[in-house]
């Protein structure tokens, strides 16, 4: 059986402890869409941003806050619905071990 306190490594890259000053680091990039997640933040909420927008989305991709095009509103929400385990497994070890990892964007 797998282990399924991370996820495979193919959806991963190496986990980083946290830099010192960076409450939100970059968890994703695709699409030219940047994905940020906060440190603490027990709900896990995605700061995305695609140019001059920003916007907060829910681990589901739900938009929260902000304005975001469309296509990308879409690309967000396929995205964590994708990711769903990777982000879950995200917020509890961000919240254990002061690290994080990557997550692969869309393909």
């Amino acid at each position: 059986m797998p282990n399924q306190k991370y996820p495979p490594a193919s959806h991963q890259t190496a986990m980083l402890p946290e830099p010192p000053g960076n409450p939100m680091p970059l968890i994703s990039y695709y699409q030219d869409i940047f994905v940020r997640v906060r440190y603490g933040d027990t709900q896990q909420r995605l700061y995305a941003q695609y140019g001059e927008d920003t916007a907060t989305f829910n681990a589901e991709g739900n938009l929260l806050e902000g304005q975001f095009p469309e296509r990308q509103k879409k690309y967000i929400e396929v995205w964590a619905d994708l990711r769903r385990h990777d982000l879950m497994v995200l917020r509890k070890l961000m919240q254990t071990e002061d690290a994080y990892f990557k997550i692969r964007g869309l393909d």
